[in-house]
């Protein structure tokens, strides 16, 4: 304890003077897990006075090495900062062990904020927050004509380009609940549109943003009247003065951002928009390589950057669940790793993607999901940016026009995939099995489906049962069960239906030079086999009773063609015997000019 000045805790906060170096004993703590690191909460005291303290990981320290209880600490950088509800804090970035200390046995501290209780106007960092504030509230009246009436300042958001440099400026990576008199200049990165939402206490409506600066960024919410003031207010990639919100944990599952608070906009939140953005970044990407991504865990989320590939047709998707559609697009990027990653747009993002084969272009907010091999998917969130103005993108394209076009690349969903992998491109060729690869390979047999492209020869087709009556409701396909007046009813629906909607399960064989495979095919694949609806089919199959009908088109249309098709192999049980079922999630014929080429490149891959 020689190394503590007594009474040196009311003397920083009377006085305003911070010694660069503070000797204090931590009598009290408790650590706090946090996603990057652990934070401490401290009582820290000087023999006669005490204040609360807390550490937090940053980039100089990420923790206070060989800490423990009653130990003495050398802090060497740090800051004190009153709070509104009458606490004062000493905030630690900087400090480390100098020695051990005796157990304070008996001993009481005077805590500072009760002697500032009694004497507010000695606390030299509580009166300089005031004085601040009030001149914060002056200027924001100066701007708005008189301030608002109602409680949210939201006219100083149209305050004319003389908009003065508010004090106390924070940069995002500095905010913590431990300032409450804060100003950021950030840029709208990212704004939701507004939302309802409903639950046992009610319902309102509810928006967020994302507001970026040099340092990082902070997710923020606005709740009802509060959203609809500000909903209109803030504007993607304008930047804006935002203070006096409130602050709380962030919820990691509403938000793929890595600082660990967020902002909630209330009565008292002030925004103004900053015509000067010139120092406000517009956008910050932490990009990955494309073959990095295979090693990623699922729902990582991440940004990357490459050249697109491939753009694959919007596609509805209906979810099994709901039965609600959703737009979805396939897109193929790759890198100079030689890698190719699909990644799945949605929505509006899927509507509005027009941008050609060869661009680059970075995506911010990509979770990383294992769905038939390692892809990625857009969060609601993401950013879509083409040819972005950054190093990595000048980098990119120009790999890629002295090089990329001839390059040939390897795809993460080479073993996996479905009916949205195209099929006809030499990556799809180079990557394929034969029958005897995907029976020794024991595909199937595992816990989770195994996918794999095959090209094969279609040799039989069954038709004895290929179809069943399912529920004319979109999205539903239930089988309906014949009612005696006639009608189909479905029970999940809880309908009848006068006829109901045939759909496939067809059951066909394929060969290659290496062995025979039986698959099935549901309705999408084996329309697309077949030509025909189930419907058509069952008329066609009616009618072969008398002029062998059925039997002419499959072996004018479908036997001893050939095709490229993306099969699913999962586990089967039948009669206490494990077995591989195979089902076909996606073919096209077999394109015979494209196959030439696959091999010419492949040949000339070898020197030959």
């Amino acid at each position: 304890m020689d190394k503590i000045t007594n009474g040196i805790i009311l003397k920083v906060c009377k006085d305003g003077k911070l010694p660069p170096v503070l000797y204090l004993q931590a009598h009290q703590s408790k650590t706090i897990t946090e996603p990057n690191g652990d934070r401490l909460r401290l009582m820290l005291n000087d023999g006669t006075y005490m204040i609360n303290g807390v550490f937090k990981p940053n980039d100089d320290q990420s923790s206070i090495e060989d800490f423990k209880r009653y130990c003495i600490l050398k802090i060497t950088q740090y800051e004190i900062t009153p709070t509104s509800t009458g606490k004062n804090f000493l905030v630690v970035d900087r400090a480390e062990v100098a020695g051990e200390g005796d157990k304070p046995d008996g001993k009481k501290f005077e805590n500072v904020d009760g002697y500032f209780r009694e004497h507010p106007e000695e606390n030299y960092f509580l009166e300089k927050q005031k004085a601040a504030e009030r001149n914060d509230l002056a200027d924001t009246k100066h701007h708005s004509n008189g301030g608002s009436s109602n409680g949210v300042n939201v006219e100083a958001s149209h305050a004319s380009n003389s908009t003065s440099t508010p004090r106390n400026l924070y940069s995002i990576d500095q905010l913590s609940p431990y300032q409450n008199n804060w100003t950021i200049k950030a840029r709208v990165s990212y704004k939701s549109d507004m939302r309802t939402w409903q639950n046992q206490r009610g319902e309102g409506k509810l928006f967020n943003v994302n507001f970026l600066d040099e340092t990082g960024e902070i997710r923020a919410t606005g709740f009802n009247a509060i959203a609809e003031k500000f909903y209109d207010l803030l504007k993607e990639n304008k930047v804006y003065y935002v203070s006096k919100c409130a602050m709380q944990m962030a919820k990691p599952q509403f938000s793929n951002l890595k600082h660990q608070y967020e902002l909630q906009f209330d009565r008292d939140t002030v925004i103004e928009e900053c015509p000067d953005d010139a120092d406000v970044p517009k956008l910050h990407f932490d990009l990955v390589k494309l073959d990095q991504v295979q090693n990623l865990d699922n729902g990582t989320v991440i940004d990357v950057i490459g050249v697109l590939k491939e753009v694959h047709e919007k596609q509805e998707i209906i979810a099994k669940s709901t039965g609600k559609p959703f737009d979805r697009r396939d897109v193929v990027i790759v890198d100079d790793t030689h890698f190719a990653v699909t990644v799945a747009l949605w929505n509006k993002h899927a509507r509005d993607f027009s941008l050609d084969v060869g661009t680059v272009v970075a995506f911010k907010g990509a979770r990383v999901q294992d769905y038939g091999g390692k892809s990625l998917s857009l969060i609601p969130s993401a950013t879509i940016v083409a040819n972005p103005d950054i190093p990595e993108a000048y980098k990119l394209k120009g790999w890629y026009d002295s090089q990329g076009t001839k390059d040939t690349f390897k795809s993460i969903r080479s073993e996996g995939g479905t009916a949205s992998v195209n099929l006809n491109t030499k990556e799809s060729i180079s990557a394929r099995k034969t029958i005897k690869d995907a029976q020794d390979s024991k595909l199937g047999f595992s816990d989770k489906p195994d996918y794999f492209t095959l090209k094969a020869t279609v040799t039989f087709v069954k038709t004895d049962n290929f179809s069943y009556p399912a529920c004319q409701t979109e999205g539903c396909n239930r089988k309906v069960i014949e009612q005696a007046d006639g009608t189909w009813r479905c029970e999940k629906c809880a309908q009848n239906f006068s006829e109901p909607n045939y759909r496939y399960i067809l059951t066909i064989s394929v060969v290659d030079q290496t062995g025979q495979l039986w698959m099935t095919l549901f309705d999408d694949q084996a329309r697309v086999l077949v030509g025909l609806s189930a419907k058509e089919l069952l008329k066609l199959k009616e009618e072969s009773e008398t002029n062998n009908s059925l039997k002419k088109y499959i072996q004018d249309n479908i036997a001893f063609n050939e095709y490229s098709f993306r099969i699913r192999a999962r586990l089967d049980s039948y009669n206490g015997i494990d077995r591989a079922r195979f089902n076909a999630v996606g073919l096209v014929k077999a394109d015979f000019g494209l196959e030439a080429d696959a091999l010419v490149d492949e040949l000339e891959g070898m020197g030959l």
